[in-house]
């Protein structure tokens, strides 16, 4: 009886097999859901981190432009902001005749505007000032000698069709204009460190057409990227060459700062911005941004509508699924989709047609 009670209390190894292999199974599902569950979170984490730095930069864009960068390359988004350090309008002072009113940068910066003459409504919007060969002299300040990065921007109205240095700061940075049969080229050039050694990145940009009398906006940038050369003939700014680069910039602290050498015609609305670029997030693993590099730009606390007149996107795909963050004029996140298929937004989303928006298609 004992034996039988002993035999009846055990397990076959029959049993035994069974018991391990059903074990086996349950901790292979649970490891299963368990990592499907991390991996979901690092979706979501990534989610909130993207939505996190367009509200960082949007509200940096209050006091400065600020952008931010989408590099899928690298799997990373950054933001970055543009100080304006000087900024230049030409308007005369009510009752005071000819005499030359600046709207200097943040930190009131003196400038010389040497042989320059105030034209009262010459200039693109309101005041220029017209040049014949004699720059505007900016000074030599330590705010202009910016390491992250740097913006300009400058209009010009051409006379005479010569050869004219723009904007130089020495050897820091430079921007030509040349002209040539009715078209023109811009030539950038900036001065970067590399570990210690004084290197040159340069960029030369086409201009297809720009006639004596024209107004033309130039705008140059650089982040660390990439040094971005833009035109503006008064439909919004347009890219006309772009190369990589990422070392910091060199200093010439001894060069002030000029615009307009040589240039013979009229300018009006210089800005000069140091640019600070923010840490790169990097998104989590299970997290894959879609879409080639570009660069989403916000100004006063909004999308910049000169350069994003709709909304914006950023992609997120984790395995088989995407979704879309959408930016709104507003310069937040007003909705998040899934686009998985590739759809868009769902029919119920999408804003409804506006009042006369039938009428227009008539």
């Amino acid at each position: 009886m004992t034996a039988r009670m002993q035999g009846r209390s055990g397990y076959t190894l029959m049993e035994l097999m069974v018991t391990m292999t059903l074990a086996a199974v349950l901790m292979g599902l649970g490891a299963g859901a368990f990592l499907s569950l991390g991996k979901k979170t690092a979706f979501q984490q990534a989610l909130t981190d993207a939505a996190g730095l367009v509200n960082k930069v949007r509200n940096a864009s209050v006091r400065f432009p600020a952008a931010l960068v989408v590099d899928p390359g690298s799997n990373t988004l950054y933001g970055r902001t543009e100080q304006v350090l000087q900024e230049l309008h030409f308007e005369p002072r009510p009752g005071e005749g000819d005499e030359i009113t600046f709207a200097n940068g943040i930190n009131g910066l003196a400038v010389d505007a040497g042989l320059g003459r105030l034209e009262p409504r010459g200039g693109r919007v309101g005041g220029g000032l017209r040049l014949s060969g004699s720059p505007v002299d900016c000074g030599n300040y330590p705010a202009y000698d910016v390491v992250d990065g740097l913006s300009l921007e400058l209009w010009v109205q051409p006379e005479r069709l010569g050869a004219a240095m723009l904007i130089e700061k020495g050897s820091a940075f430079s921007v030509r204009l040349v002209p040539s049969r009715g078209a023109a080229r811009i030539e950038v050039r900036i001065a970067v460190s590399d570990k210690g050694v004084r290197d040159e990145a340069a960029v030369t940009a086409a201009i297809p057409v720009l006639a004596e009398g024209d107004w033309v906006g130039i705008y140059v940038s650089y982040d660390r990227r990439e040094l971005t050369v833009a035109t503006d003939h008064g439909f919004g700014p347009v890219v006309r060459a772009s190369i990589p680069e990422l070392r910091p910039l060199a200093h010439d602290t001894e060069a002030p700062l000029r615009v307009g050498l040589d240039f013979v015609g009229v300018i009006d609305d210089f800005r000069f911005g140091g640019v600070t670029v923010e840490d790169p997030i990097t998104l989590a693993q299970g997290a894959v941004l879609d879409g080639t590099v570009r660069t989403i730009h916000f100004r006063d606390g909004r999308l910049d509508g000169r350069l994003h007149p709709g909304v914006e996107s950023i992609r997120v795909r984790g395995g088989a699924t995407v979704t879309v963050l959408e930016i709104g004029q507003s310069g937040t996140v007003q909705r998040v989709y899934d686009d998985s298929d590739g759809l868009g937004p769902p029919p119920a989303e999408q804003a409804a047609p506006r009042a006369g928006d039938a009428n227009e298609k008539e």
